[in-house]
């Protein structure tokens, strides 16, 4: 099984033309896109191809899209149930705030140019949002659904050309929250689990060049957790959250060939409220 880097050094040493020249200029691109899709040929892909692989995803994502709403239907009915139990703990909290992510990319090669390996390091900031929804079932148990986006526009070169880059992460995620949800705890550390896709995408562009983008979907988990203050009866101030959210993608073939799947190994730390 070839791995993405070296099927995309395979392609780009196949000939000394102009055309493959530029493909040797854009390879450092591609393995930046082994972060955020399962697309790493290491050359521009045909408009026929790019069209057909755009297609399948687009089914897919509608397939995931209606599953999430599907949970977040069911997250809201047992938080319903939940008011017609007894009243000395919180029934339903929504969470919202800032969030910085650490993103892995997994790419070390040493043939790199300076500015793309730079561009390239083991990690590479975000920033973005937490957003969350709690059903509690019991006064330490709960079903909690939770949506979160991360951003970063950024650009590189490799000596002959300037790379634009515009990034996006989203995770939506499901699973079970264990809290002190009782009206009158001050100080409430809390866990979670949880499961679900990550959608990343990612465009590119460069003056002269024609610009593109490239989306992938995969299975993701977040293990994690915080502490929330309580300000008054409605609101708490979150002081801290920190997740560790691992993205799991999966072998491809692509053009006949199979290119192997890793794990991302990201972690996110935010702030924010917490209205009951």
């Amino acid at each position: 099984m070839k791995t993405w880097i070296e099927a995309t050094k395979s392609k780009c040493q196949a000939s000394n033309s102009p055309h493959n020249t530029y493909h040797r200029r854009m390879d450092g691109v591609y393995k930046g896109v082994h972060s955020l899709t399962i697309i790493n040929t290491g050359r521009v892909l045909p408009d026929q191809t790019l069209s057909s692989y755009t297609g399948k995803s687009s089914r897919r994502n509608r397939s995931v899209m209606r599953k999430l709403l599907f949970f977040a239907i069911l997250i809201v009915a047992t938080a319903s149930m939940a008011f017609a139990q007894s009243s000395d703990y919180n029934k339903v909290e929504f969470s919202a705030g800032y969030s910085h992510a650490r993103v892995d990319t997994g790419v070390e090669d040493p043939d790199l140019e300076d500015d793309v390996a730079d561009f390239l390091s083991d990690r590479r900031g975000f920033n973005g949002f937490d957003a969350s929804i709690t059903g509690n079932v019991t006064r330490y148990f709960g079903l909690k659904g939770n949506i979160s986006g991360h951003f970063k526009n950024d650009n590189f070169t490799d000596g002959l050309d300037t790379i634009n880059t515009r990034e996006r992460m989203w995770n939506f995620l499901g699973g079970v929250q264990l809290k002190d949800n009782s009206k009158e705890t001050r100080v409430k550390p809390f866990g979670h689990v949880l499961a679900g896709v990550a959608r990343q995408d990612v465009r590119f562009s460069s003056p002269g060049l024609t610009s593109f983008d490239i989306d992938d979907t995969n299975f993701a988990m977040k293990f994690g957790g915080g502490v929330d203050v309580r300000l008054n009866n409605r609101l708490d101030l979150r002081v801290i959250e920190f997740n560790y959210n691992p993205i799991f993608r999966g072998d491809v073939t692509f053009d006949d060939e199979v290119f192997s799947g890793r794990t991302q190994h990201n972690f996110t730390i935010g702030f924010g409220i917490t209205i009951h």
